[in-house]
Order: structure tokens, then C-alpha cells, then sequence
């Protein structure tokens, strides 16, 4: 099992934010300890890392690479693969993954990367159509 790394650099973290990874994780990972399952507070302890280097790392704003995997309209057995087998929260995780790794997850297919891919195409195409109506609505109240 590998080692689990503490940052020892200072890092100015918004207070909600902890909040949040205490919520959401907090719990999930004592309970995973007390029953000894070591392995699933391993995974947790992975995801909460990946999250914290995701908002301190990012360069670029696209809000679609913020939003989080349960809200691009997947099937909870394909979050399920998602979170569990490749350690993914959000769709920005997404970005960079080959599609030869999420194949290699158990009960991970061909079917599953197009249903994921489909999502995620479907979510841009609606935030691109707002944005475009938001800035034809901007341009026209200009012109009035």
C-alpha cells in the first residue's frame, strides 16, 4: 500500500472549502478505518488529494471542467466506475485521462466512454448556447 503524502507547504485554503472535504469525506473515511478497510480509506483519502490539487493547480476558468461528474446526467452505475475505478470527481479529470485507461477498469466499455463522452459533449453545447444567448442579449441592450 503506498504512502500516504502530507503537504508541508503552507497553502491558503477558503474555510468553506474544508467544510466541504470534511462533509463530504470526513465521515467516510473514519468509518472505512474503524471497519478496517483500509484499502476503500485509501481510495478516499486519493480522491480528497485529487480534489485539493485540482482547485490549487488549475490555470485555466472553464467552468465545465468544474463541474462535478454526479451532475453531468451519467448513470450512478457509471459514476460509481468513474469514482472508484480511475478516482474522478469532475469532469476537468476527464481531460487528460487516455481512453485506453478507462477501458482497463473492470466493467468499464466502449459503451460506458461513449456514454460519458456524450454526457460531457451535451454539457458544453448547453453552456456554450447560454453563454451565446447571454452575449446576443448583452449586444442587443447595447444597442437600444
Amino acid at each position: 500500500m503506498g504512502q500516504v503524502r502530507i503537504p508541508t507547504e503552507r497553502i491558503a485554503i477558503h474555510p468553506e472549502d474544508i467544510a466541504t472535504v470534511e462533509e463530504r469525506f470526513g465521515r467516510q473515511i473514519t468509518l472505512a478505518l474503524a471497519q478496517g478497510n483500509y484499502r476503500r480509506a485509501k481510495q478516499l483519502v486519493d480522491q480528497v488529494e485529487q480534489e485539493a490539487q485540482y482547485r490549487l493547480v488549475r490555470t485555466d476558468l472553464d467552468p465545465l471542467l468544474d463541474t462535478p461528474l454526479a451532475e453531468i446526467g451519467i448513470r450512478c452505475r457509471t459514476l460509481n466506475i468513474l469514482e472508484d475505478g480511475l478516482n474522478l470527481l469532475f469532469v476537468g479529470g476527464l481531460k487528460d485521462l487516455p481512453t485506453s485507461r478507462m477501458l482497463a477498469v473492470r466493467s468499464c466499455g466502449a459503451a460506458l466512454v461513449d456514454e460519458v463522452w456524450q454526457a460531457v459533449l451535451q454539457q458544453a453545447v448547453i453552456r456554450d448556447n447560454r453563454r451565446i444567448d447571454a452575449e446576443s442579449r448583452l449586444a442587443n441592450h447595447e444597442k437600444r
